[in-house]
């Protein structure tokens, strides 16, 4: 071996020693150059090149991997690292070094195909052998001389062969050690991302982890661009939509043409390539010509474009850009970016599908609000009106009952409407418990009143078995618990033909100042066959449908019922025979406020209950209190709505004024010339709903009047209808629709009563009533208020046994309301009065309650003599004297029939003086003054004046009006008053 040859085996040696000691990718590069200046000087060359194959659409380049130059070499570099060469641009080698072939010599003295294609690199001589790694054409190394022509022996051949295998294993081991590093890294990162998003709740939090986790990997990996594409079909043409997108701070200095949606007719046939599961990776450059003019508009360096495939279905792709470096990932870490991509496909489609399924509930939802509004919105009239009449008195035995059934009905059906919602609502995930303070015997009370009408005229015994130690308070959703009662209670009414209902109510202490609450409700009626029981409490289940065909419900009161226990705590259980009957166990958890308990005469009270025309003594015993110094103002588009609440305000004696919409409420409000002492603002109307009227009235008109004035939310929306909302949209207090008069009355004392005002007037209230002087006792009404046509100093020597003059100052002196109670009494105390026809041992205790209420009826209207003999038969009846009330029954019985007679016969008289009417007087046309006072109502909203004047201008006939009268009448009914402003003042 010659000298130089030792030397340069030394330079090897010593280059493989820097070389073999690298041991992290990090310092390959420094490594690498170290070596390669150390043989490149040993040899005095200028040039030492390694250069690694790629394959491109079966197209073989060689690209520049590393690169030593020396000084003189400095001059002559024609490229860097990165730079690609096609093997069709040589002559002939990619055939010549797959088969072991090398070029060595002086170029001149090369074939002429090699000579013409090194000239212009400045090479005066050469050594270009390839490199092979496990028997694959991996590359080659050239080792050039730009200033000497040289010749190698074979020696030196094969140092510098054995010298380039050293440096390409190097350069393998360390790039597989790096391709490991960054494989487990990348996957370590893409799993955390990855995870970042599936544990993301739904909405705006997947979002942000979404965008979080694209950032967490595009970092990593040094992109500029992470894009997620989606497929859609549109007009029969497969389209890609943008679905997400990250940017670096690189990317985002970049001016950006980029496309949210294109169709894959204008791709290099994508869809085609895709669908085979084909990926694009590495230098734009390096792509098919026809992807580099699809891309070239992008200003991208790299790209990786993933097929990402859902349940065997191309869901879309993945775009990864580079904007500055060439570059190529390995095809283990497009796995792992793919995988990553995936689990993301897999957390947007979970999102996509949740929330199609919010969607989808919230348009549930939404139609049950408004099918909740459009049920309950009838209701309203067909309850509210019934009770209206019923409460006015004056009615026969069958027309009363009628009316009764056709509540009942109503009731019924509102029922069903709100187990239709609750179940909703549970469904949603909405059903929230709303606790308060409640009356432990009142709740009971209410439960039992609202639940024995079910009876009707079945031969049921119902029996109250409560123990006395029960607390009296107790802190819980009342409402919830009643609901639990009620749908127990109706349920056993309801499947029961005969024989007896039974409620039996516990309690008995826990911790934490809690009560266990059980009821249990044992009925003798069909029971429950044994493979039904296992779905007794699943939704809209009926049990044995088709012979229980004709019983009403929907299914869902035993479901909801176990859904509000578990809520609370507890649960239910049920044991049933069929055709024998069955008990249900319900078992509640509540807080004790106070541990008081009920007692004996509370339980007394209780028990001795029955349902007997509750709801029409209730409604004639209240007494409203007389607000004639109040005005208030409804606002609904339903007219039958509006004469309902006037109809129940009108005991009030309030001015009550109607619009038909929240525009013109708005502006009934800005305008101010009639300051009311309250709103009353239905929620759901066209065009403008009364949360944004309101909103609009608080917020925009700017006076203190507009951001003060109470207004209550009239609401036949069960769903969104509850306080905290409206509360927190600028309402004072709300009322369900069908309105319930003992709210409307709470809601009324509440916010439009000023008792200052009335102490300022020196008014009194008397029996509720708040009308008088507090020292003349004159009326304070104006004359036209009072009513006329009756001599008040006759009433005394009217009727027989009453004080009508006590009667009528009972209350307020408004004789129209005391003649409306004296009808009241007519109605209602006869069928009361037959109750107490036949008194017996068995039926003493209920003949006390029955007595009991006849004695309040009497003193309500100034019979005070047949009041304090009822009393004396009460009292007696609770001492168990049933000989006194044998003795003195029957002549208590003939003398209240009597005054009932007296009553109704003086009615009747009223009514027939009244009845003359003369045929009324004919005019050609309204006379203009009422005209005008009607305009001037219509602008103040004023529907007291309205109808006193369209009662003036009615009473008489025209003959040429040309239909103004019976115009003005429809649109009055309507409370189309902005139309008959117009109209008016056009006439």
């Amino acid at each position: 071996m010659k000298y130089e040859s030792i030397e340069l085996l030394h330079a090897v040696i010593g280059a493989a020693t820097a070389l073999l000691t690298v041991e992290g990718s990090d310092d390959l590069d420094s490594s690498l150059f170290e070596g390669m200046d150390i043989i490149g000087n040993a040899l005095n060359f200028d040039r030492l090149q390694i250069w690694q194959n790629e394959t491109v659409d079966e197209e073989h380049f060689f690209v520049l991997k590393h690169q030593w130059l020396s000084e003189y070499g400095k001059n002559t570099a024609f490229a860097h690292p990165g730079f690609k060469v096609s093997y069709n641009a040589t002559p002939g080698w990619y055939d010549r070094f797959s088969d072991g072939g090398y070029i060595s010599g002086p170029v001149k003295s090369l074939s002429d195909g090699d000579r013409k294609y090194l000239e212009p690199f400045k090479i005066k001589s050469t050594f270009i052998f390839p490199l092979l790694v496990q028997n694959n054409f991996w590359g080659m190394i050239t080792f050039d001389d730009c200033h000497n022509e040289r010749n190698f022996i074979e020696d030196e051949l094969n140092i510098l062969r054995s010298a380039g295998l050293m440096i390409v294993s190097t350069v393998n081991r360390l790039t597989q050690m790096n391709e490991v590093k960054r494989r487990d890294e990348l996957l370590y990162v893409v799993n955390s991302a990855a995870s970042l998003i599936l544990a993301a709740d739904e909405g705006e939090d997947f979002e942000y982890s979404l965008e979080n986790g694209l950032d967490l990997m595009g970092r990593y990996v040094d992109v500029d661009y992470i894009e997620l594409w989606q497929n859609e079909m549109k007009d029969g043409e497969l389209h890609a939509n943008l679905k997400h997108k990250w940017i670096s701070d690189f990317g985002k200095d970049l001016s950006d043409p980029r496309i949210s949606t294109f169709s894959y007719s204008i791709t290099p046939k994508w869809d085609k390539r895709f669908l085979r599961g084909e990926h694009m990776n590495g230098p734009v450059s390096s792509l098919s010509k026809a992807d580099q003019e699809f891309l070239a508009p992008f200003q991208l360096i790299s790209t990786v474009v993933i097929p990402l495939h859902l349940q065997n279905n191309l869901w879309g792709f993945a775009c990864i850009d580079d904007c500055r470096f060439a570059r190529t990932f390995t095809e283990e870490e497009v796995d792992i970016l793919r995988s990553g991509c995936m689990m993301m496909v897999s957390a947007i489609n979970r999102n996509d599908q949740a929330f199609q399924l919010r969607q989808a509930s919230r348009a549930k939802t939404s139609f049950l609000a408004n099918m909740s509004h459009e049920m309950r919105t009838p209701l309203n009239a067909v309850i509210g009106l019934s009770e209206l009449i019923m409460e006015a008195g004056g009615l026969n035995e069958e027309v009363l009952l009628n009316l009764e059934k056709i509540s009942n009905a109503g009731a019924t059906l509102l029922s069903t409407v709100n187990d239709i919602l609750d179940i909703s609502k549970i469904e949603a995930g909405k059903f929230e418990l709303l606790p308060i303070e409640y009356d432990v015997p009142s709740l009971i009370n209410d439960a039992i009143t609202q639940s024995v009408m079910r009876i009707g005229e079945k031969p049921i015994k119902f029996i109250l078995d409560i123990e006395e130690t029960l607390p009296s308070r107790l802190f819980g959703d009342d409402l919830r618990v009643k609901q639990i009662l009620n749908n127990l209670l109706s349920n056993a009414f309801k499947y029961t033909k005969e024989g007896t209902v039974e409620l039996k109510i516990r309690s008995e202490p826990a911790k934490d100042g809690e009560a266990i609450f059980t009821a249990t409700v044992r009925d003798t009626g069909t029971g429950i066959k044994a493979e039904n029981l296992g779905r007794l409490f699943t939704d809209y289940s009926m049990m044995d449908a088709k012979a229980n065909r004709k019983i009403e419900g929907t299914g869902l009161g035993l479901s909801i019922t176990k859904r509000i226990a578990e809520m609370m705590g507890g649960s239910i259980s049920v044991e049933s025979e069929y055709g024998v009957g069955s008990v249900f166990t319900v078992i509640i958890r509540q807080l004790v406020v106070n541990e008081t308990e009920i007692g004996p005469e509370v339980v007394s009270n209780l028990q001795n209950f029955r349902y007997s025309d509750h709801k029409r003594r209730r409604h004639a015993k209240m007494i409203r209190a007389n607000l004639a110094y109040a005005k208030v103002l409804v606002v609904d588009d339903v007219a039958t709505n509006l004469d309902v609440a006037r109809g129940m305000m009108k005991p009030y004696n309030m001015q009550v004024d109607c619009v038909s919409s929240g525009k013109e409420a708005i502006e009934v409000i800005r305008d101010g010339k009639v300051r009311y002492n309250a709103v009353f603002m239905d929620h759901m109307m066209p065009e403008m709903d009364g949360i944004e009227a309101v909103r609009i009235i608080r917020a925009d008109i700017g006076t203190n009047y507009a951001k003060t004035v109470p207004i209550i939310a009239l609401t036949a929306n069960a769903i969104v209808g509850n306080e905290a909302m409206f509360l927190s949209k600028g309402f004072q207090a709300f009322i369900s629709k069908p309105i319930e008069i003992d709210r409307l009355d709470s809601v009324i004392r509440e916010w439009v009563r000023d008792k200052e005002l009335e102490k300022e007037l020196e008014q009194i209230d008397i029996g509720g009533e708040t009308i008088l002087e507090a020292r003349s006792g004159r009326d304070r009404r104006k004359p036209v208020e009072r009513r006329s046509g009756h001599d008040r100093r006759n009433l005394g020597k009217t009727i027989t046994g009453i004080d009508m003059v006590k009667g009528l100052e009972i209350f307020g002196g408004n004789e129209e309301t005391y003649l409306y109670v004296l009808g009241s009494y007519v109605a209602n105390t006869r069928p009361l009065l037959e109750l107490t026809r036949e008194v017996s041992l068995e039926n003493l205790s209920d003949y006390g309650i029955h007595v009991h209420g006849i004695k309040s009826s009497n003193r309500s209207i100034g019979a005070d003599p047949l009041g304090d003999r009822a009393e004396a038969l009460e009292m007696a009846s609770k001492n168990g004297n049933i000989s006194f009330v044998l003795e003195k029954n029957a002549s208590f019985y003939e003398d209240t029939i009597k005054l009932i007679s007296d009553i109704e016969a003086y009615l009747n008289k009223i009514s027939g003086d009244n009845a003359g009417v003369n045929p009324a007087p004919k005019k050609d046309s309204p006379d203009p003054g009422l005209l005008n006072r009607l305009l001037i109502a219509c602008e103040k909203y004023n529907m007291d004046d309205v109808d006193a004047v369209m009662g003036e201008i009615e009473s008489f006939e025209y003959t040429a009006d040309d239909g103004l009268v019976k115009w003005l009448r429809e649109n009055v009914s309507r409370m189309n008053f902005m139309q008959i402003i117009e109209r008016l003042k056009e006439v």
